[in-house]
């Protein structure tokens, strides 16, 4: 189930975390930009979860096995999923702010990007404090990092 309030339909939430591949999080003036360990253009590889299962892995080494299901979904997701249109919300952590936008085109390889490589363009429409936002809402996203779909996504794909 997506979580509706009265002014948002949140589908997917961007959050870094403390180590790991998502540390690196920018919100650009308008994108959204990751920067994936490791990885290339990951517009060439097809349309499914098992042709991320072999680059991915070898770019995490470091991983746990029982993390890397998760990981392989989050960037399939990021290239493969998130489509245009898409209400996103990307968590500021050390600001205490969340921005809120509409994914507004296909993913894209930035070669001149580093470290921010790995780009989806976004149409950043509010910025709000997390107390400002329902509560359901910022529980929801804590203890999590990375791509994470709101609804829709039953299981690991």
């Amino acid at each position: 189930m997506i979580i509706n309030t009265p002014d948002t339909d949140i589908r997917w939430i961007f959050r870094a975390g403390a180590k790991g591949g998502f540390t690196e999080v920018q919100r650009l003036d308008s994108e959204i930009a990751f920067s994936f360990r490791d990885l290339t253009d990951l517009s060439r590889l097809p349309d499914t979860r098992g042709a991320f299962r072999n680059v991915v892995g070898a770019a995490y080494p470091d991983l746990r096995a029982s993390q890397l299901p998760l990981r392989i979904s989050q960037i399939y997701w990021f290239v493969h999923r998130i489509t245009p249109g898409d209400k996103v919300l990307h968590v500021d952590e050390l600001s205490e702010v969340a921005h809120e936008g509409t994914v507004g085109g296909d993913y894209r390889y930035e070669s001149e990007g580093d470290p921010y490589f790995n780009r989806r363009p976004i149409a950043w429409t509010a910025a709000r404090r997390f107390r400002e936002l329902p509560p359901e809402l910022v529980e929801f996203w804590r203890g999590k990092t990375g791509i994470i779909p709101v609804g829709g996504i039953s299981r690991l794909e």
